[in-house]
């Protein structure tokens, strides 16, 4: 009897978060970036996406709070900017 408690009490807590959460559609309109600007700070280990049994997306709030902190896009334009500058050739 207790571990079926334990396993609904599982369940139930995994889809609390889950409604906690918005899919990238959502979090893209949030924070006024596009899906693949998105997908790319995921691919960088900027953000961490959790994901949903189809493997969609999710975020919460807290990565709302960082991506829209000032600064968050700054540092990755600042680096792309060196990069492309260096391939170039106007690298040191």
């Amino acid at each position: 009897m207790i571990c079926s408690w334990i396993y609904l009490h599982s369940i139930v807590h995994k889809f609390s978060i889950m409604f906690d959460m918005c899919r990238i559609g959502e979090f893209v309109e949030r924070v006024g970036r596009s899906a693949g600007t998105v997908r790319r700070w995921e691919r960088e280990g900027r953000l961490t996406a959790r994901r949903g049994p189809g493997g969609q997306r999710y975020f919460d709030e807290s990565d709302v709070r960082k991506v829209l902190r000032p600064g968050f896009d700054e540092s990755a334009r600042r680096a792309e900017k060196k990069l492309r500058d260096d391939l170039a050739g106007g690298g040191v």
